[in-house]
This record gives structure tokens, C-alpha cells and sequence, in this order.
């Protein structure tokens, strides 16, 4: 590792502090410290199908949907993928409920990702939250930044957030935009900080393979491809180096979801 790359993610995180931060034990039964160093294919039904290269991720609506309207959704896709995504609703109604608590009622439903952003809270916030939902609800993190280079996430760096997810005993996933500079190894390094998957944006085919093979050097993380429409899946992606599984985003019409995670799931039938 060079002196750059060791300067993003050697910056010192306390042990003790993570260690402190969570219970010795996961609701189910397994020691955190266990499912920090496992392989991803035994870190339950998800992680074992993203190391397969056969997930199907559907991101539900994060605004305006009420905790009774995600039920509804879950269960209408849950027959055609393997987890859904919460992510943070902005802040317009406060009717929205939290993603951690919607977390833990749709688990009944459908394994869930969290997306974890850091918007507006501090480190001891941040602490709790991952804590809960390590242990509770979330089948995955999935840490997004928008813009973040190895930066600050309020005061808390990504690659600080990714290693405490991952210390929590989590899945854990990171967003990446293909088209950003350096952006395969921003990804290697928080691999290297405990992603074990990153979600790449949608860009053309040419652009995806190039990403691809660059995350896939030096043991980067597993990649999980953007099925948006402009830029369809087909049975070529599913041979990208790498490749995890494809990720539906919520669409602006929630009806369409189920067509994008049929579509999605079709592609690798």
C-alpha cells in the first residue's frame, strides 16, 4: 500500500471504543468479532447469493411512504428478490418512518439493507445506529456518501463508518459512481476497511466492464450493478469480474418496482 492510500485508511480508529460500543453477543447468538473476520458466503442467505453472483436488491421509496405502504411493497416483491433497501427519507414531512425501525418490522417480510449516510448525525449517533442495526432488523449496511473521496461524514470518516459497521458484525456495503476519478481505489481501500460489496452507479456497458476489472485487482470488494432502465441488464453483465448481483432503484412510480426486479431476475435465471 502506498504512503497516499495507507493516509485514508490508517487513520487510527479506537478498538476499544468499537469494542465498548457493542454487546458482546449478536441477537443471534454470534459474536460480532466472529462475523467480522468470516467469509461472505456465511454471513447468512444474502451474503452467501452475493458471493454466488445471483442477488437481486429493490431499493423501496424512501419519501412520502408510510411504514404500512413499505409493508405492502415488500411483500409484493419478496417472491422476486433477496433483500430490499431502506434509505434515509428527507427530511419533508416527518412522516417517514426511520429506516432502522422500519428495518426491524419488514424483517418479517423480506431481508433488509440499510443505506447509513451519516446526514446529520455525530459519531455517538452514528455508534448507536449501526449498533441497532447490526443487531437488529438489517440483513446488510450499505454505507453512501454522495461525494465522499475517503473524507468526513460529519465527524466520522467513511472508511471510519465502514470498519464500524463491519466491526458490528455486518454485511456491509459500500456505494461507488464508476464515472468518478480514482473511484476503483476508493472502493479497494474500503474494501480493505471491511466492505465486503459496492453498489455501482448506472453507466454504459463499456464503462461498467472497465470499473469492473479495476475493483476487481488486489481482492476488491464483490460488485452489485445498477439495473436501471437507460442502461439495461443483460446476460454479459453477470460475467463482469466480480459480479454480486444487480440492484433495482426505487422508481419514480412504485408499481414499476416489481417490473425492474422481475426484469433483473430474469437476467440471471
Amino acid at each position: 500500500m502506498s504512503g497516499a492510500e495507507s493516509a485514508v485508511v490508517s487513520t487510527g480508529w479506537d478498538p476499544d471504543g468499537f469494542e465498548r460500543a457493542f454487546p458482546s453477543t449478536r441477537a443471534d447468538g454470534l459474536r460480532p468479532r466472529s462475523r467480522m473476520h468470516a467469509p461472505l458466503a456465511e454471513l447468512g442467505p444474502l451474503g452467501r447469493v452475493w458471493d454466488e453472483g445471483g442477488a437481486v436488491t429493490a431499493e423501496l421509496p424512501a419519501r412520502g411512504a408510510s411504514l404500512a405502504d413499505l409493508a405492502a411493497l415488500a411483500r409484493t416483491v419478496s417472491g422476486l428478490v433477496d433483500a430490499v433497501v431502506l434509505r434515509e427519507p428527507a427530511p419533508v414531512s416527518g412522516a417517514e418512518p426511520a429506516p432502522s425501525y422500519a428495518a426491524a418490522v419488514l424483517a418479517d417480510i423480506v431481508p433488509v439493507v440499510v443505506v447509513v449516510s451519516g446526514r446529520d448525525r455525530n459519531r455517538v449517533a452514528l455508534e448507536g445506529e449501526v449498533a441497532a442495526l447490526a443487531d437488529g432488523g438489517a440483513t446488510a449496511i450499505l454505507v453512501d456518501v454522495a461525494g465522499a473521496s475517503g473524507g468526513g461524514v460529519g465527524d466520522i470518516a467513511e472508511d471510519h463508518l465502514t470498519a464500524l459497521a463491519r466491526r458490528a458484525g455486518a454485511v456491509v456495503a459500500v456505494a461507488a459512481d464508476p464515472l468518478r476519478p480514482r473511484e476503483a481505489r476508493r472502493v479497494r481501500l474500503l474494501a480493505r476497511a471491511g466492505a465486503h460489496v459496492c453498489v455501482a452507479a448506472p453507466v454504459a456497458a463499456g464503462e461498467r466492464s472497465a470499473f469492473a476489472r479495476e475493483v476487481a485487482e488486489e481482492g476488491g470488494p464483490r460488485l452489485v450493478v445498477d439495473a436501471s432502465s437507460p442502461h439495461p441488464v443483460t446476460l454479459d453483465t453477470a460475467a463482469l469480474p466480480g459480479f454480486a448481483g444487480f440492484h433495482v432503484p426505487a422508481p419514480a412510480d412504485p408499481a414499476m418496482l416489481v417490473t425492474a426486479a422481475r426484469r433483473a431476475r430474469e437476467v440471471l435465471s
